[in-house]
């Protein structure tokens, strides 16, 4: 990497931000461009792009030594994408040294130390698969992630994971719930082909499920029937008056018409919706897939027991072999809080470094106000997990480019449909 050459990035808390730019310009050049985040995942998304990244105190979302382990996994990993990692430290201990070097973190300094080892990075020869240099002085920003669909501008969020149990409908629903409060037009659709749940867990009686909004079914004998998919809208219902939702077929025979048709109806939901919430079922087939293919963000959901970190780690691996990018992969750990339970960063370790967001129980108000049909109230109520789904929710939103409707306030950011639904 020459000195008048690359693309760098930097991610650490915003007070550490421009002493560790101005040390590398001054070292690499001015015409080095650089891009910065406080947000672990972010980073290794932009690093794919990058020739450098510096990593330093105050990243908000994962331990800085775990990040950088992480992001050297990346370069390995990426062909023609090799990028260096210099972790950057306030104190460097002997402990820290270990685990960075453990991890085949090479390059460690403190801020003091730095241009000695950004002169070491200058002086040796650049990786391949480079890019060639960019000619901004400024912090840049990189587009959202987007998925490969066409469609309208709205963005696709699959909730995954490897194994029953750890909350994903709850999850998916307080999800779309969260972004609709922050004034993003949201569709939660119930893709659980088999035994989708969510209408049932809201004392919801479904007026319209997917297979009609993908136009399939099953006459009086029980064969199946194609026929045009109706406009989406008219088939749409209301959960808790807020969030715009489409249940899952209630039919389990009706799954193998639906697969193949998903991508169509992710696209017709993305001209229709700021965002769609897909919650998948924990028995993966065709229909995850096509979904993955479908999202700009697939979610994967662990719970306390430590089968479930490894089944997403296998999850996670089968969602990479089926094209999913990792950079569009997040993780979570659910009901944190709970004693001797899977803390964030035991999850961290076991996919790699990867960053995992951490949600707290929520107690029994979570179970008891979802069942009767006011999952809304987790939010008034301020409710531990409700909190901390609001918070994901706007992390999720500013890392997609997903912005609230301009003419909408926090309460009335309510997208019209014409669907209807039902309460029992």
């Amino acid at each position: 990497m020459g000195a008048s050459a690359g693309q760098m990035v930097v991610c650490c808390g915003s007070a550490y931000a421009n002493p560790l730019v101005r040390h590398a310009k001054q070292v690499l050049g001015k015409e080095v461009a650089c891009s910065w985040t406080p947000i672990g995942i972010d980073c290794r998304q932009r690093a794919a792009g990058a020739q450098l990244v510096l990593v330093g105190p105050g990243v908000s979302d994962v331990e800085p030594v775990n990040l950088a382990a992480a992001l050297v996994k990346d370069a390995r990993s990426n062909v023609g994408r090799d990028f260096r990692v210099v972790l950057v430290v306030n104190e460097l201990t002997g402990s820290l040294a270990s685990r960075a070097h453990a991890a085949g973190v090479e390059q460690v300094a403190t801020m003091e130390g730095l241009p000695s080892v950004l002169s070491e990075v200058a002086s040796t020869p650049e990786p391949p698969g480079s890019l060639p240099a960019a000619l901004s002085a400024d912090i840049v920003e990189k587009p959202a992630m987007k998925a490969v669909r066409s469609g309208g501008n709205g963005r696709v969020v699959s909730i995954v994971g490897g194994r029953g149990g750890v909350g994903k409908s709850t999850i998916s629903l307080l999800l779309a719930l969260a972004a609709q409060r922050l004034g993003i037009s949201t569709l939660l659709i119930d893709l659980d082909l088999q035994f989708g749940d969510l209408a049932y867990l809201l004392d919801l009686e479904a007026s319209h499920t997917v297979a009609e909004a993908v136009g399939v079914g099953l006459d009086e004998a029980g064969s199946p029937t194609v026929s045009s998919a109706p406009p989406l809208l008219d088939l749409v219902q209301t959960v808790a008056g807020e969030v715009s939702f489409l249940a899952a077929p209630g039919l389990p025979e009706l799954g193998d018409l639906i697969v193949g048709r998903v991508g169509d109806l992710c696209a017709r939901a993305c001209s229709a919706f700021s965002m769609t919430v897909l919650n998948l079922g924990s028995t993966w087939g065709d229909v995850h897939a096509e979904a993955l293919e479908a999202s700009d963000l697939a979610l994967f959901v662990m719970d306390q027991r430590g089968t479930s970190v490894e089944a997403c780690r296998q999850a996670s691996a089968l969602a990479r072999r089926l094209g999913m990018p990792g950079a569009r992969c997040s993780y979570l750990v659910n009901r944190c809080g709970q004693r001797g339970g899977v803390t964030g960063l035991d999850a961290s370790l076991a996919l790699g470094g990867a960053h995992v967001y951490e949600l707290p129980d929520g107690g029994r108000a979570v179970d008891d106000l979802v069942g009767a049909g006011c999952p809304g109230q987790l939010f008034e109520q301020e409710n531990p997990l409700a909190q901390g789904v609001l918070d994901l929710a706007r992390r999720l939103a500013g890392m997609l480019g997903v912005e609230p409707l301009r003419d909408s306030g926090e309460n009335t950011a309510r997208r019209r449909i014409t669907g209807r639904g039902a309460r029992r």
